[in-house]
């Protein structure tokens, strides 16, 4: 992969440390559809995804990206954007539902942002799974503003 940012190889290596495979096609499915809908209605997130569609959702569709919102362990608890970029990302495993925890799917936005508590962006090749690396993502955390404490991740993805 050539010269690889510090960042980067830090996540290969807690991704190698916990025994991940690269070979792995799919993220984990770890919501079923009733859950799903339980955790979005007490989510903290609830009221805040109306306003993060409102700006970001014009900007996910223009450049064929996916927009999803994930709670502050990993799972992914909304989504929209392009649809045929939802289509592409449905092969990943990049769904509602899905768990991207860098602990258990490896080297990738969401689960970088929430285990660094910043913003990341991670380039196709350097994700650790190699069927993610035909994507792109930049993911950053967001903050209750009462108690500054993270209560999700938002995070646009794309593949060319």
């Amino acid at each position: 992969m050539g010269a690889v940012r510090q960042v980067v190889e830090q996540s290969w290596q807690r991704s190698v440390a916990a025994g991940l495979s690269r070979d792995a096609e799919l993220a984990p499915m770890v919501l079923d559809d009733a859950t799903l809908r339980e955790i979005r209605q007490n989510s903290p997130l609830a009221a805040a995804v109306s306003v993060i569609e409102e700006v970001l959702a014009p900007a996910a569709q223009d450049c064929n990206a996916v927009l999803a919102v994930f709670d502050p362990v990993g799972r992914m608890i909304w989504a929209s954007g392009n649809p045929s970029a939802r289509r592409r990302a449905e092969h990943i495993g990049f769904v509602e539902g899905s768990l991207w925890d860098e602990r258990i799917t490896g080297t990738n936005a969401p689960g970088m942002a929430l285990m660094l508590n910043q913003p990341v962006e991670v380039r196709g090749p350097e994700h650790f799974r190699e069927s993610v690396q035909a994507f792109g993502c930049v993911a950053a955390p967001i903050r209750d503003p009462g108690t500054g404490s993270v209560a999700g991740v938002v995070d646009l993805t794309g593949a060319p």
